[in-house]
């Protein structure tokens, strides 16, 4: 997976993951770490040898 499309893959799923954290967390802030961490874990298990920055 190139970096571009797992960008695009990410800001496609963003909306969707914020969601349902706010179903289950409540707290906006949560919610983001929630979001975040999700996002990192996907990329060390597909090994993407590049960062994200989710703003």
């Amino acid at each position: 997976m190139t970096k571009d499309v797992f960008i695009k893959e990410v800001r496609d799923a963003e909306a969707m993951l914020y969601h349902i954290s706010k179903s289950i967390l409540k707290n906006d802030s949560d919610c983001g770490d929630a979001v975040q961490e999700t996002i990192l874990n996907e990329k060390n298990e597909s090994n993407a040898p590049f960062m994200v920055i989710i703003s």
